[in-house]
């Protein structure tokens, strides 16, 4: 995100790139935090044997992880502006 700010390849400044990309990050975890016992069980199931039945994640994890950061996203655009 940040080269491609340094760059000019995207209409925002290289400093704008960062504040985006921190912001989707402190989102990621945040929303990560309250699935955070039941992803580690998937991605360990999926390392022990690749295409096994690992637990599956619900829906309403994964909304609430893509909730937090498009939030983010949000609220790091208002301030990159």
């Amino acid at each position: 995100m940040t080269a491609l700010g340094g760059l000019g390849a995207v209409p925002w400044s290289a400093r704008q790139m960062v504040v985006m990309y921190s912001f989707t990050w402190v989102g990621f975890t945040i929303g990560a935090i309250p699935s955070g016992r039941l992803l580690r069980d998937h991605l360990e199931a999926e390392r022990r044997q690749p295409g096994s039945e690992a637990p599956a994640v619900p829906a309403r994890y994964v909304v609430f992880i893509v909730m937090t950061v498009s939030l983010m996203l949000l609220l790091a655009y208002a301030l990159a502006v």
